[in-house]
């Protein structure tokens, strides 16, 4: 990723002295400067700490749902930093109307990528000692790391983007935001962002379509290996990843489309899926939640980024995203629209109950 952290401290600082927002979200110092954490300012002073890299892994989306998410009318507004999948999570959430748009203050920003801690260390150890990131390169064929260790010598690491990049990101269908207000510019803090005005959702402007479909290809493939497999063995195949499910339910709670004010998972009466870990219910679970998102999902890749148990839950939506693609014909099933394929009635519909249907 490139250099915005200047660019996006003098934005927020605006924004807040200006009383356009009450908050800005974004990044800031963890513990582990390989690990920056979700970072809310409220004043100039907490402005100044905010920050973004190429380590910033979580996404944001779902905290502007939990800041000015459900109301008609919200008191103020959020800006929060939006990549291409944060964007898109946000269009989410816009579009499914639990995010009123002028609530939020999109700061936009393109992105390579981001660098996966845990490969980073497995491939160099040193790493872990991390006290300054000094410089990181992310190109087409090869990733550049350089960081200053707690005793001020030096380490740094070059290898392949597969070897180094989260694999949500090595899948990645949108490195711009799909919709922004202010597209923040990465010159180091020469100047202000842009000011664009709203963008409306799909308004993708400068997009590699190359790189779209690479990605694109990527997902496909996963899911074609899949589906040549026969029923026994694709079924052993998920029942071997249900197996391992904590059901901590974090693929849940990150997930943009998971944004039910009330979840069938945590209705006790009637009880749709127990809590116990048995496989018939670790199968209820995903397979409902999977269906769920279904025609919804955004492809941000959150839930398998946050699972503790490393399942491949991308898999799953990508299954459904191109079922969707091909059934529906809908062009780009991850960028939210003002009509889901499974959210409107059709007399066209080809399947022989929906012309029963409309013809009485």
């Amino acid at each position: 990723m490139r250099e915005y952290t200047a660019s996006l401290k003098r934005e927020a600082e605006r924004l807040l002295s200006e009383g356009r927002v009450k908050t800005v979200i974004a990044f800031g110092p963890g513990i582990d400067p390989l690990a920056p954490i979700p970072a809310f300012a409220e004043d100039k002073d907490e402005a100044s700490d905010l920050l973004v890299n190429a380590f910033s892994a979580p996404g944001l989306a779902k905290y502007v749902l939990d800041e000015v998410g459900g109301v008609e009318k919200p008191e103020h507004s959020v800006a929060v930093l939006a990549r291409g999948c944060d964007s898109l999570g946000i269009a989410r959430l816009i579009a499914d109307k639990r995010v009123q748009r002028q609530s939020v203050v999109i700061l936009g920003v393109h992105c390579d990528g981001v660098i996966d801690r845990g490969k980073l260390l497995a491939l160099n150890p040193a790493f872990s000692r991390t006290k300054n990131i000094k410089s990181v390169a992310i190109g087409e064929d090869e990733v550049f790391v350089e960081a200053e260790l707690a005793d001020r010598s030096a380490v740094s690491l070059r290898g392949r983007p597969e070897d180094l990049l989260l694999d949500k990101c090595l899948k990645c269908l949108e490195r711009d935001p799909v919709v922004f207000d202010i597209m923040l510019e990465p010159e180091a803090g020469t100047m202000l962002g842009r000011e664009t005005g709203p963008t409306p959702v799909g308004d993708r402007g400068g997009v590699d379509q190359g790189e779209k479909e690479k990605s694109l290809r990527a997902r496909r493939s996963l899911v074609a290996e899949t589906e040549a497999l026969s029923s026994e063995s694709r079924y052993e195949f998920w029942a071997r990843q249900f197996e391992r499910c904590i059901r901590c339910y974090a693929c849940r709670n990150v997930c943009p489309a998971c944004s039910c004010r009330k979840c069938a998972f945590d209705v006790p009466d009637p009880e749709w899926v127990s809590k116990c870990t048995w496989l018939s219910e670790q199968f209820m679970f995903h397979f409902l939640r999977a269906f769920h998102v279904a025609g919804r999902c955004v492809g941000c890749g959150e839930c398998e980024r946050a699972c503790p148990m490393g399942l491949p839950l991308s898999l799953l939506n990508d299954k459904l995203m191109k079922d969707v693609e091909e059934m529906f014909g809908i062009e780009d099933p991850h960028v939210p629209k003002e009509s889901e394929p499974l959210g409107f009635y059709s007399p066209d519909d080809p399947e022989p109950w929906a012309k029963e249907v409309s013809e009485g």
